[in-house]
């Protein structure tokens, strides 16, 4: 029995839960998973907390603008 073979018969989701959800996206590549699954989808799955949070932190990357001093 090949290996994709033995995986799809295991299942996707149960294949991922025994490895842990955090190792299969490292394993994978966080663009990569991002990238598959794309913003807009990744965006409405949030809950509004955890979008709040990524505008924090977007904001926190933002270069501050500073005025120059004499």
């Amino acid at each position: 029995m090949g290996m994709k073979t033995l995986l799809k018969a295991l299942g996707a989701k149960e294949v991922i839960e025994a490895f842990g959800v955090k190792e299969a996206i490292e394993a994978v590549g966080v663009k990569e998973a991002m990238e598959a699954i794309g913003e807009e989808q990744f965006w409405a799955n949030l809950s509004p907390q955890q979008r709040e949070n990524l505008r924090r932190l977007v904001e926190q990357d933002k270069p501050a603008t500073h005025e120059p001093t004499e």
